[in-house]
């Protein structure tokens, strides 16, 4: 009983790490885009709210890798 409870666990954290590893490569992607497009004033805020994502756990491109205006005023307050 005890070894089928650690045996799950150890799958359910696998499977989180494999999620957060995940979600890493595409931020990594999405930072790499926004270095590589034209210098605006918003792109430090977008790579600002590709990190608030990750920390968050929430998938980077979720939004697509577009950032839009209603991400832009949340991210101001906070």
């Amino acid at each position: 009983m005890i070894n089928t409870g650690i045996k799950t666990n150890c799958l359910e954290l696998s499977n989180i790490l494999s999620d957060i590893l995940c979600n890493l490569e595409k931020a990594k992607t999405v930072i790499n885009d926004i270095c590589d497009s034209p210098n605006d004033s918003q792109n430090e805020t977008r790579f600002h709210i590709v990190l608030d994502y990750v920390a968050r756990g929430i998938d980077v491109t979720s939004n697509g890798l577009n950032v839009s205006e209603d991400m832009l005023n949340s991210i101001k307050m906070i």
